[in-house]
């Protein structure tokens, strides 16, 4: 996989050996690289593909900011629903729930 984006430290857009944008997470996965570089495989934790180009945007805006820690949380929150419920759900609840959980966790530290 090589970067088309580095987010932040911990993130980055990558191309996938199929031309597809993926959002690749993990610890220092990003750290010092530039648009090209390749991924190290063994830093990805976490591999995100959301169909919907602007939802993946959106998503994408957030990760900037969001400690991975609140967006493992979400995942997490979302990959139980769907189990419970049975159901695949709206791509946007990734961006939805992701944003929520970061607003709660910064204004319950104000």
């Amino acid at each position: 996989m090589k970067i088309k984006r580095t987010l932040n430290n911990n993130a980055a857009i990558a191309e996938n050996h199929d031309g597809v944008d993926v959002l690749v997470m993990g610890p220092g996965i990003a750290f010092g690289k530039k648009t090209g570089d390749s991924v190290e495989i063994s830093k990805v934790e976490k591999t995100l593909f959301l169909k919907n180009k602007e939802v993946m945007n959106k998503f994408t805006d957030l990760v900037i900011d969001v400690p991975m820690d609140q967006i493992e949380i979400a995942e997490r929150i979302i990959n139980l629903a769907k189990m419970k419920l049975g159901k695949k759900l709206n791509e946007i609840v990734y961006v939805n729930l992701t944003d929520h959980i970061h607003i709660a966790v910064k204004r319950a530290r104000d």
